[in-house]
């Protein structure tokens, strides 16, 4: 496809990962009763484009 769909076009318009990315995010339960996770900022993770930190903090 030589352009991308027009609701692709539309969401990225909207700015939804930004928001997104600059929002804290909070468990639904305490963190402690997560048992099948990882810990934050961890060897498989990667920063993203622009990003210097893989902790997405709010500035």
């Amino acid at each position: 496809m030589s352009k991308l769909p027009k609701w692709v076009i539309d969401l990225n318009k909207n700015n939804k990962a930004d928001a997104y990315l600059n929002t804290a995010w909070n468990t639904l339960y305490d963190i402690k009763s997560y048992k099948n996770s990882r810990t934050d900022n961890n060897v498989v993770e990667k920063t993203l484009k622009g990003q210097k930190h893989l902790l997405f903090l709010k500035t």
